[in-house]
């Protein structure tokens, strides 16, 4: 299962180091394993052939500021664009023929996101926060590419490549680079995650008087929560009350999840197996556990390799009846083993209240070789479906392709081999600035998908993490692309459009917030089913916004006084649906469950 017999162009001899490498051998994974680069040496040497020595201190440069270490696969490095386009015409995403069809750069024929598409109505009414912002009069306006790019040519040497963007950091990246004061390692707190229990009647919001937040409790330091009722406490997840329901709702079981299980939502759990990947994204939501310890951060293992560290994971799942469907990801699944494989496999479908597996893998974007030579790998994924088809079980894989780019040959005929074995692929991406932040882009990438069988299930808003923000895109970029994709696919293989909210709020339609004010980035959401009564805070990107604001975040009383200001406006817009909802003599309108402000209520 090389797959040499079946190659139609050997793209990667562009690359110097690749020239004499022969089909049989660059669709091996094998070599792709023992060529993936794993230093930043190795990675400076590898960048000084493609693109210059200029490039290579430029990436020497940066890569200690980045939260993930380095590990990219040759596969990935053969796709990007060196030496200003060098390898565009043999670009594997890029080709017209073998069924990938050329992502023509035409502006008349789909709009690029324009900025401007927030609608007047928002732009109007939002008013300016007063405690220490001074002149919030208007969004800014950014171009659809960050700042960060401004400095640099767009054909050189790989530096606008969007692949090369998601995996290998360079300096310009970090121009005028601005960290958002809410991001933070493990913001979405999975390993602060508790256990919970379906709730059978969701309590409504009673109207209470909204007490006055103690100053002294000011502080400039960002925590993990913060209750709506204690005003100066900042966080990424706001609760609506201070209220015993306001936390997570009490455990099903005596037991606590272990570190490697993610328990958010009431049936649903997240086995996190192993903290390796084949490649490093820097985007990596969990950039605190995978990977190796940077120079910014320390990591904290989640998911030791070992069955006997997994068995109070199994006891967990065996002892939580209303666990119905888990996730197994880490890191990445592919650095499994076959062993481990069925391991785990057999036995989360040993226990009979689970119904579904779901297998988490990015491979099949970055190294498409896993599934064409590693045959033991493949038979033990084989093995699970067919265990899981027997029992009246789900099994499916997930993986994760940003970009039409990283589509070719390879990962075609990888696909193929999952359908032919039978099993399920959806594919998750995640929205990033300068990568597959335009419409076009997300249409040619989800066309690609399905017609591979791959259907695209989420599109995320990029997580409030450190060391990202220029990855980031804001709220109302995620919704425009959304708005003008909506209607190509049929529904059944249109992505959710999602925001996972920082603090544990699970995740959440990006269309669905209780409030958003684009002028100071702040998006407010509740999330009923996973933790009652709390709502939780997102932020647009630093870049996103106007020097003022920019400002404002930095200063811990006007960040203060912006936070509560969305905070109170989403609970009266919550409120208010409730009371228009509760008085069953009057119809409910559009016009009386949308505030003139610029909120939504659902």
């Amino acid at each position: 299962m090389g797959g040499g017999e079946r190659m139609v162009r050997e793209w990667w001899r562009c690359i110097g180091r690749y020239r004499n490498v022969r089909s049989v051998d660059f669709w091996d994974d094998t070599w792709q394993q023992r060529n993936t680069i794993k230093t930043k040496q190795h990675m400076a040497d590898f960048l000084r052939e493609e693109a210059g020595s200029d490039i290579a201190m430029d990436f020497l440069h940066a890569i200690d500021k980045e939260p993930m270490a380095i590990r990219v696969s040759p596969y990935i490095l053969s796709l990007i664009k060196w030496r200003g386009g060098g390898s565009a015409s043999t670009s594997p995403g890029d080709r017209k023929g073998h069924g990938i069809p050329k992502l023509e750069d035409n502006a008349n024929s789909e709009s690029s996101v324009n900025d401007n598409s927030v609608s007047s109505a928002n732009d109007k009414s939002v008013s300016s926060v007063s405690s220490g912002v001074s002149d919030v009069s208007s969004v800014n306006h950014n171009s659809i590419s960050s700042a960060n790019d401004k400095s640099v040519s767009s054909a050189s040497s790989g530096v606008s490549d969007p692949i090369r963007r998601q995996f290998i950091p360079l300096g310009v990246d970090h121009w005028n680079y601005r960290e958002h004061p809410m991001a933070q390692l493990d913001s979405l707190q999975e390993s602060k995650t508790k256990p919970l229990i379906l709730k059978t009647k969701p309590r409504q919001p009673e109207p209470q008087p909204e007490p006055e937040a103690p100053k002294e409790t000011a502080t400039a330091t960002a925590s993990a929560t913060v209750s709506a009722t204690v005003s100066a406490t900042v966080s990424a997840t706001v609760s609506a009350t201070v209220s015993a329901t306001a936390t997570a709702t009490a455990s099903a079981t005596a037991l606590d999840p272990p570190s490697c299980i993610v328990h958010r939502y009431p049936n649903k759990a997240l086995f996190l197996a192993l903290s390796t990947c084949p490649v490093y994204c820097r985007f990596c939501t969990r950039s605190y556990a995978v990977g190796q310890t940077t120079n910014v951060v320390k990591k904290k293992r989640v998911g030791p390799l070992a069955p006997r560290s997994w068995e109070r994971a199994i006891n967990y799942l065996q002892n939580s009846p209303q666990i119905s469907d888990v996730t197994v990801s880490g890191g990445d699944t592919a650095d499994l083993n076959r062993a481990h494989l069925d391991w785990l496999g057999s036995r989360i479908l040993d226990i009979e209240h689970v119904r579904s597996i779901r297998i988490a893998t990015k491979a099949l974007a970055v190294r498409p070789s896993k599934f064409l030579s590693d045959l033991d790998w493949m038979e033990g994924l084989d093995n699970i479906q067919q265990i899981g088809r027997k029992r009246g079980k789900h099994v499916c894989l997930h993986t994760h392709i940003n970009h039409p780019g990283e589509i070719s040959e390879m990962t075609i005929e990888a696909a193929s081999r999952l359908r032919d074995i039978g099993i399920v692929v959806r594919n998750q991406s995640v929205l990033l600035n300068g990568v597959n932040d335009e419409s076009r882009i997300i249409n040619h990438l989800n066309t690609l998908l399905v017609e591979m069988d791959i259907s695209p299930y989420y599109i995320y808003m990029h997580d409030l993490i450190p060391g990202t923000d220029f990855l980031r895109c804001p709220l109302h970029r995620l919704l425009q692309i959304e708005r003008e994709t909506r209607g190509l696919l049929p529904g059944f293989r249109t992505p959710s459009y999602v925001v996972d909210l920082p603090g544990g709020g699970g995740k959440r339609l990006a269309s669905t917030y209780d409030y958003y004010d684009p002028h100071t980035g702040i998006s407010v959401f509740s999330s009923p089913m996973s933790n009652g009564d709390a709502m939780f805070l997102m932020c647009d990107p630093m870049w996103s916004l106007n020097e003022d604001i920019q400002a404002a975040w930095r200063h811990p009383h006007s960040r203060i006084a912006m936070i509560d200001s969305a905070i109170d406006r989403a609970k009266a817009n919550i409120q208010s649906l409730f009371n228009h909802t509760s008085d069953t003599t009057q119809p409910m309108t559009l016009a009386a469950s949308r505030p003139t402000t610029c909120t939504r209520i659902y």
